[in-house]
């Protein structure tokens, strides 16, 4: 058998594959990786960058997944020319109006194929053989896309046979479904909300899935299986509650301050939340006064409102409101605590106060222990393993955090953003965000 054909046909499906996506991916790594125009650095995702390796690994995987997807291709076109697709070459055969409705199908059928197989790849034994490659980009870039496990890659191609054995489609609407689908990958994954303030929540734009969405699971490792809508997250009750609060904490407008137009991850407030404790770190002339929500470590949820503010040159908090979870109380009594806060409401209880101004910092009592004086610069802060009391509602302490890629029993570290609206609170771990809150 003479292979020379096959291999000149392979090398023509690995060129346009290869075209197709890093002529997607790479401009838009440029754009909002390596340019970063002032417009664009407020609506980063995450503070923490992934390191020059993990990009490294994100091409060389991406890479090896072009590869294999051109060899589905490949035996398509064989296929193809066998007869034994569902594809036609006239568009007059079918008409117009099924031209643009066979690429409607293709994609709501994707759609469904990626939530359920990639259900699937979180199944354990599939994760730790496959999906775990891709995991781990905790911090995503747009080379991540098709950074997959070559397992993985082979299940992700399913989608062609699917589509080409079932589905009546013209080439040229084949090949508009293909740029839809690596376009809207790239952008998944690509750490940068692009969409307007608002759109997660609009009726009419809510089920259109933004980077947000995914970047949330590959923070959190869990939730967020959709690709292109959220109709099957949102069945299967497998959507974060956190989703809309994140994106609308990203998309608030930012401010020109006094204190100059620094990056949001750059800016602001640190504030350690450990139980009933509080560190904080200012930028100068900034005000950290206003409402503040507070997030889980541990499950991404938001749990309270703290109403933050300055009463004779200190900086006191107290808890305004509770997002209790189905079952618990909205205003529940904290038992855990010792002193004069046990067995009192949480609901206007005062969980900091005695921090002062020193500069560009506050300092004040570690209320854990009640003698030790903490005193955190700006930037973020780590702190150690959070008290018991209260858990419930300031995020508790988490062994399990290194399976996940954070250090074990590492405590919750809230920094607050300047907006247009007040402060942006963005929780952080160890230096790494793990998630956004809503703005006051």
């Amino acid at each position: 058998m003479d292979v020379g054909p096959v291999l000149d046909t392979w090398r023509k499906v690995l060129a346009v594959d290869f075209l197709r996506y890093f002529v997607t991916a790479a401009p838009f790594y440029a754009l909002f990786w390596m340019w970063r125009p002032k417009w664009i650095r407020g609506r980063r995702l995450q503070s923490a960058n992934p390191e020059r390796g993990r990009i490294v690994s994100e091409v060389a995987y991406s890479s090896s997944t072009v590869v294999i997807f051109s060899a589905i291709g490949l035996c398509l076109v064989y296929a193809q020319q066998a007869g034994l697709t569902r594809i036609y070459k006239d568009v007059a055969e079918r008409g117009w109006a099924y031209f643009w409705a066979s690429i409607v199908v293709a994609i709501l059928a994707h759609d469904a194929y990626f939530y359920w197989t990639h259900r699937l790849l979180h199944w354990r034994p599939f994760f730790r053989l496959a999906h775990h490659v891709h995991h781990r980009s905790t911090s995503p870039t747009p080379w991540a896309a098709y950074a997959f496990h070559p397992l993985e890659a082979v299940i992700q191609s399913g989608i062609y046979l699917v589509i080409v054995f079932t589905l009546p489609m013209q080439p040229l609407a084949l090949m508009l479904f293909l740029s839809y689908m690596v376009v809207r990958n790239v952008v998944g994954h690509l750490g940068f909300e692009i969409s307007p303030a608002g759109f997660a929540r609009h009726p009419l734009t809510r089920w259109h899935l933004t980077p947000t969405h995914h970047d949330l699971h590959h923070r959190f490792g869990k939730g967020n299986y959709g690709l292109y809508f959220s109709l099957w997250d949102e069945w299967m009750g497998t959507s974060r509650a956190d989703y809309v609060g994140t994106h609308d904490a990203v998309t608030a407008p930012w401010c020109a301050r006094v204190i100059g137009r620094a990056e949001a991850a750059r800016v602001g407030l640190c504030l350690l939340l450990v139980a009933a404790s509080a560190h904080l770190a200012l930028a100068p002339d900034a005000s950290p006064e206003g409402r503040w929500t507070t997030i889980d470590d541990r499950s991404g949820q938001v749990r309270s409102v703290v109403r933050v503010h300055i009463e004779d040159g200190e900086l006191r908090g107290h808890v305004e409101k509770i997002v209790p979870r189905p079952g618990e109380e909205e205003d529940p009594v904290c038992t855990r605590v010792r002193g004069e806060r046990r067995n009192q409401r949480v609901v206007g209880m005062q969980i900091f106060s005695g921090y002062r101004r020193d500069g560009n910092r506050w300092t004040g009592p570690d209320l854990r222990s009640g003698e030790r004086q903490g005193a955190f610069a700006r930037g973020l802060a780590r702190g150690g393993g959070p008290d018991a009391r209260c858990a419930d509602i300031w995020g508790r302490r988490d062994d399990r955090a290194g399976r996940r890629g954070r250090e074990p029993g590492s405590s919750p570290v809230w920094i607050l953003q300047p907006t247009c609206g007040g402060w942006l609170a963005v929780a952080a771990t160890t230096g790494a965000v793990t998630g956004n809150i809503m703005p006051s």
